[in-house]
C-alpha cells in the first residue's frame, strides 16, 4: 500500500493514519515478536519519549521501526 492509500482509508474509515498503517504493518509483517529488547532500541525510546511531545504508543512504535535501529516491529503495547 502506498502512503496515500492510508491517508484515504483513514478517512472512511474514521480512525487515525497511524493506526491503520500499523495495522497493516502488523498484518502484511509477520515479523512482529515478542522478544527481549536490544539496549539500542532502549536507548532509541528513550530518545524519543523525551524528543517527542505526543505520547502515542503506537506513533512511537512506528518511529522505533522506521529508525532501522531494529528490523523487529514493536506493538504500542510492548513499548508502553
Amino acid at each position: 500500500m502506498k502512503k496515500h492509500d492510508f491517508t484515504e482509508f483513514s478517512r472512511i474509515l474514521g480512525v487515525s493514519e497511524s493506526l491503520l498503517e500499523f495495522k497493516w504493518l502488523k498484518l502484511a509483517k509477520p515479523y512482529i515478536k515478542n522478544i527481549p529488547w536490544e539496549p539500542a532500541e532502549d536507548n532509541l525510546l528513550e530518545e524519543l519519549m523525551k524528543t517527542s511531545s505526543n505520547k502515542k504508543w503506537t506513533e512511537l512504535a512506528l518511529k522505533l521501526f522506521e529508525s532501522g535501529v531494529s528490523r523487529i516491529l514493536r506493538t504500542a503495547k510492548q513499548v508502553r
